[in-house]
């Protein structure tokens, strides 16, 4: 049954990805893309695009691990309506695997047919 509310959750979950796409409030969400990585200053430059307009920055973390970031990787951006051109966070998967709005949907879709496979199958056994 527990399986059945995770799944139940997580399609919600990907409702809630669909409709806002990516905007809460007077933050948003943005796609964005890894242009240089500088591991020596604990960094990374980042392109976005909000409004239809590019922006790009740097992003600092100094507890951050790099070593698998690579030029090109796909990140969550996260900005400030009132001033784009400063992000407040810049979102990274650590194994160096592209972060989208649109996998993130896609994902919580899957877990949550996979929580209803699961739990089918324990009604069965």
């Amino acid at each position: 049954m527990i399986y059945f509310f995770i799944g139940i959750i997580s399609f919600i979950l990907g409702l809630y990805y669909r409709k806002k796409k990516g905007d809460f409030g007077n933050r948003v969400v943005v796609d964005g893309e890894i242009t240089k990585v500088c591991e020596t200053e604990h960094c990374v430059y980042v392109k976005y695009v909000y409004d239809n307009e590019t922006f790009a920055a740097m992003c600092s973390n100094v507890d951050a691990d790099l070593s698998k970031l690579h030029i090109g990787t796909k990140i969550f951006v996260v900005i400030d309506k009132a001033t784009p051109n400063c992000p407040l966070i810049a979102r990274y998967n650590v194994k160096g695997k592209d972060m989208t709005i649109e996998g993130s949907e896609k994902a919580a879709y899957i877990f949550a047919m996979m929580c209803f496979i699961a739990g089918f199958w324990s009604l069965v056994h």
